[in-house]
């Protein structure tokens, strides 16, 4: 699966006006795109600007059945 990590104040303001509008609580500094970013099939969160390459997502999302992200919460899809 293709991946694409973003961390410019303008790649946050895409990302929670496009696909994480519904969560607008968030807070983060970058993010990976998993899959095509029209419709990413999952979206990892950090809180570090540049985070280290093992470093565990803040918040996790993946493509839910009706299309949406949904957050994963100790592995279980909300």
């Amino acid at each position: 699966m293709k991946s694409q990590f973003y961390n410019t104040i303008e790649d946050l303001r895409w990302i929670l006006t496009t696909h994480l509008k519904d969560f607008p609580c968030l807070y983060f500094n970058s993010f990976i795109v998993y899959g095509n970013e029209d419709c990413p099939e999952k979206v990892e969160l950090f809180k570090k600007l540049n985070p280290n390459y093992d470093a565990k997502p803040y918040a996790t999302f993946v493509i839910g059945e009706d299309g949406k992200l949904k957050r994963v919460v100790d592995g279980k899809i909300q």
